[in-house]
C-alpha cells in the first residue's frame, strides 16, 4: 500500500481516451472504460488514476485522469507499429509513475502503445493485463476472405503515401504479437472473459496466473428489452467496424441469400467508412447487385441510438472472423434481441448455439443466411433465444459483481508486492 494513504492506489492504462474532453467519440469502441471507472469508484474506496494517449493537444490532467498527447508524426508511428512512439511514451510513463507511485497497474489490452511502453519503464510496480484485441489471432486472418490480389488492385495513391497499411496488416499484427507475448509474460496476472482468452493466455504465458473478469457495459443496454411484436420484421442489424476482418463482405453475401427468400429484408450496419482500401472494397460491394437500396449504413451511433436499432431489429448479426469477447454481442444479449454470430474465438462462450443464439461457421455466408432465416421463420425460436440470452447477459455483465471481483483481484495482487 502507499505510504501516504491507506487506500489502494491503482493506475489504469487505457487504450482509448477517458471521455469526450480528451478525444473520446460519442460512438465507436472504448466506452466501457468510463463506465467501468464509474462502477469501480462507486463500490470501493480506492485512489484510481487513468492514463491514455490522446490527440487532443490541449488535454490536461485532472481528477486522476492523465492524458498523454501525441502529435501527427508520433500518431503515424503509433498507427504503423509504434516505433519511436514507445520511447516517447516510456519517458512520459516514467514521469507519471514517479509522481503518483501506484501500488498496482491495470493494463487494459495488450494491443495499445502504453502497454509496450510500460515494460520499458525503469521502476514498474506489479501489473495485471486485461485481454482485449489479441494480436496473434488477428495476424492469422487480417483480411477476412478477400484475396490478397484484390487488395493490391484496390490500392490508390493515398494508400501508397501512407505505406499501404492494409497490405501490411499481417506484418503489423505479427510485430505487435511479439510485444504482446512480452507484456503477458511480464504480468502478475492475466484477466480474460472467455475460454478463448484463457486458452490464449495459457499458451502465451503459461506461468502467469489467470482470472476471469467480465465487462461492464453501457447503462442504456441494461434498461431495454426487445419484443418481437415491436421489431421491424426481417430487419438485420450489425454494429461493427467496417473492415474485412469483421466479416462485412461475408454478411453482404449472406444478406443476398436472405433477401432472395425474404424480398422485404433490410440490413442496417452501424459503422463508419474511412479512406482505406478496405472501405472502398466494401462500399463497392454494397453498390453492386442492387444492394444499396436494401442496405443502410448508419455511421457512428451513440449507445442510446444503438439500443433503438437493436429494439427495431429482428436479428442481430456478428459475422466477424475473430473475436475474443465481443462487447457488441454482449450489448445485443443484454437487450434480448436474437443473435446470429460466427463460431470464432470467445464467441461460443457468450453465445451457446441453439440456447442463447445461433452460430455459423466463420466465413460461410450460406450457414450465416440459414441461421438468420431460421429465426425469421420461427417466432417461438426467436423469443426463446432472445429471452435466454438476456438472462445470461444480465448475470454475466452485472456491474456490482464485476466491481467486487475486480477489487478482490486488486487486493490479492497488491498484497504480493514486496
Amino acid at each position: 500500500m502507499s505510504r501516504t494513504t491507506d487506500r489502494l492506489k491503482v493506475l489504469w492504462l487505457s487504450p482509448v481516451p477517458h471521455d469526450a474532453r480528451h478525444g473520446m467519440k460519442s460512438f465507436g469502441t472504448g466506452h466501457w472504460i468510463g463506465r467501468l471507472r464509474e462502477v469501480v469508484l462507486a463500490h470501493a474506496n480506492i485512489e484510481l488514476h487513468i492514463c491514455f494517449v490522446t490527440v487532443a493537444e490541449d488535454a490536461a490532467a485532472a481528477d486522476g485522469v492523465h492524458p498523454i498527447a501525441v502529435g501527427t508524426r508520433l500518431r503515424r508511428s503509433m498507427r504503423n507499429a509504434f516505433g519511436e512512439t514507445t520511447k516517447y511514451l516510456t519517458m512520459a510513463l516514467d514521469r507519471l509513475l514517479e509522481r503518483i507511485r501506484p501500488d498496482l497497474i491495470h493494463v487494459h489490452g495488450t494491443e495499445g502503445p502504453l502497454a509496450r511502453a510500460l515494460i520499458e519503464c525503469r521502476q514498474v510496480p506489479p501489473f495485471i493485463v486485461s485481454l482485449q484485441g489479441l494480436m496473434r489471432p488477428c495476424a492469422q486472418n487480417p483480411h477476412g476472405n478477400i484475396p490478397y490480389g484484390e487488395l493490391v488492385r484496390a490500392q490508390r495513391l493515398w494508400d501508397v503515401l501512407r505505406g499501404c497499411p492494409t497490405l501490411r496488416l499481417r506484418q503489423i499484427y505479427t510485430r505487435r504479437a511479439r510485444d504482446e507475448k512480452l507484456i503477458l509474460q511480464s504480468a502478475a496476472l492475466a484477466l480474460g472473459r472467455t475460454e478463448f482468452d484463457r486458452a490464449y493466455a495459457l499458451a502465451i504465458a503459461p506461468t502467469v496466473p489467470y482470472a476471469r473478469s467480465n465487462e461492464v457495459l453501457r447503462e442504456p443496454f441494461y434498461q431495454a428489452t426487445w419484443l418481437l411484436t415491436k421489431c421491424r420484421r426481417h430487419t438485420l442489424f450489425c454494429c461493427s467496424r467496417i473492415s474485412l476482418q469483421k466479416g462485412i463482405p461475408v454478411l453482404l453475401e449472406a444478406f443476398d441469400l436472405v433477401a432472395a427468400r425474404y424480398p422485404e429484408a433490410r440490413l442496417i450496419i452501424a459503422g463508419t467508412f474511412d479512406a482505406s482500401c478496405e472501405s472502398r472494397i466494401i462500399r463497392r460491394m454494397v453498390q453492386s447487385n442492387d444492394r444499396s437500396a436494401r442496405i443502410e449504413f448508419k455511421g457512428g451511433l451513440s449507445g442510446a441510438q444503438i439500443v433503438g436499432e437493436l429494439l427495431g431489429a429482428h436479428v442481430y448479426v456478428n459475422p466477424s472472423f475473430i473475436e475474443n469477447s465481443s462487447n457488441s454481442i454482449g450489448e445485443a444479449a443484454l437487450v434480448g434481441v436474437p443473435i446470429v454470430a460466427t463460431h470464432t474465438g470467445g464467441t461460443p462462450t457468450m453465445v451457446q448455439d441453439g440456447e442463447t443464439g445461433l452460430l455459423a461457421s466463420v466465413g460461410c455466408p450460406y450457414l450465416l443466411a440459414m441461421q438468420i432465416c431460421r429465426i425469421f421463420s420461427d417466432d417461438t425460436l426467436a423469443i426463446r433465444l432472445g429471452a435466454a440470452a438476456q438472462v445470461q447477459a444480465r448475470r454475466r455483465h452485472e456491474p456490482a459483481e464485476i466491481a467486487s471481483s475486480l477489487l478482490a483481484i486488486y487486493g490479492t495482487v497488491s498484497k504480493g508486492r514486496k
